[in-house]
């Protein structure tokens, strides 16, 4: 599968220890989101620097399919493949019907999951209120409710991954909803949206976007809750093929997928000496957090200092 045509931008190559961040140099790179799906392999998609333009000094591959013990600096087509990180893409399959999905899950999975919807649903009165958005109109009442859960969400104050405000977004959310490409959702408490769940579509399937809840009310698994509704609308629906959970890992992405591709965000540069220090830098850096953050975890502090710097910000 060809990638999608290359564009030149800037990437921030972020050396930090922890949440702080101590320098990060901006490099002109083309930057390429990979098109994954299932049971793709790691020589999918090759490399030809030819293709990078002369004002590029790289290129930035985003869910590049990776061999799951492929070196982190190496040389590739005649440029330096630096691996920045790695994860599992994963993804839901639509086909077929929802208990079907569900018979997927472990014993004990399918029984916790069906205890917090339960546990939700009583917390709610014996009915939960939830609603999806589509077209143009309805996702302005949306878009300001899901901000407002969104600006108090730790997603936003602590990664700063919270629901965009820009124009572009905005102006990108109308176009998808009049193509009919948008799934909103919001979940209510009393009355009150505590939870948002945002996805846009491209081809046949229904991408991940933003997800965010209001930290009160983390210990009745409101995002959970929300993504498990989303899915039994999606099954019922029929539109969509998969629904992708995009880059990144977690538990939850863990939890409802049934399909995973081993992926990677890989950066590749000219070789040169400016090169070979910025990687080798990284790299140190990287190394030197990543120890730090395994001692703090064994000295039983890492929650502590997580929940001061959420405070912090």
């Amino acid at each position: 599968m060809a990638p999608p045509a290359p564009r030149l931008g800037g990437y921030a190559l972020k050396f930090e220890i922890g949440y702080f961040t101590l320098w990060a140099p901006r490099l002109a790179v083309v930057i390429e989101e990979c098109e994954v799906v299932p049971g793709m392999t790691a020589d999918a998609l090759p490399i030809d620097a030819r293709r990078l333009p002369r004002a590029a000094t790289g290129l930035l591959r985003r869910s590049e399919p990776c061999a799951e013990l492929s070196p982190t600096i190496a040389r590739c087509d005649g440029l330096l493949r630096y691996v920045l990180s790695r994860f599992e893409r994963r993804f839901v399959d639509l086909g077929g019907d929802f208990e079907a999905y569900l018979g997927k899950f472990s014993a004990k999975s399918r029984s916790t999951l069906k205890r917090k919807v339960r546990k939700f649903a009583e917390l709610s009165g014996g009915r939960i209120e939830w609603r999806q958005y589509r077209v143009p109109d309805e996702l302005v009442e949306f878009h300001a409710q899901a901000r407002e859960i969104s600006r108090h969400s730790y997603q936003e104050k602590l990664f700063n991954a919270g629901l965009p405000t820009d124009e572009d977004f905005l102006a990108g959310m109308r176009v998808q909803a009049r193509q009919g490409r948008v799934r909103a959702y919001l979940l209510f408490l009393e009355g009150r949206a505590i939870s948002y769940l945002y996805c846009w579509a491209s081809g046949g399937r229904l991408q991940y976007g933003y997800l965010g809840f209001l930290p009160e009310h983390a210990s009745h698994s409101p995002g959970t809750v929300l993504q498990y509704l989303a899915l039994e609308a999606l099954f019922a629906e029929q539109a969509f093929a998969l629904f992708d959970f995009t880059e990144g890992d977690g538990d939850h992405k863990r939890l409802f997928a049934t399909d995973s591709v081993p992926c990677a965000t890989v950066l590749y540069l000219r070789p040169s000496p400016t090169s070979l220090f910025l990687l080798g830098g990284h790299r140190l850096i990287s190394w030197s957090s990543a120890l730090t953050a395994r001692i703090v975890d064994r000295l039983g502090i890492k929650a502590r200092l997580r929940q001061l710097l959420r405070g912090q910000r």
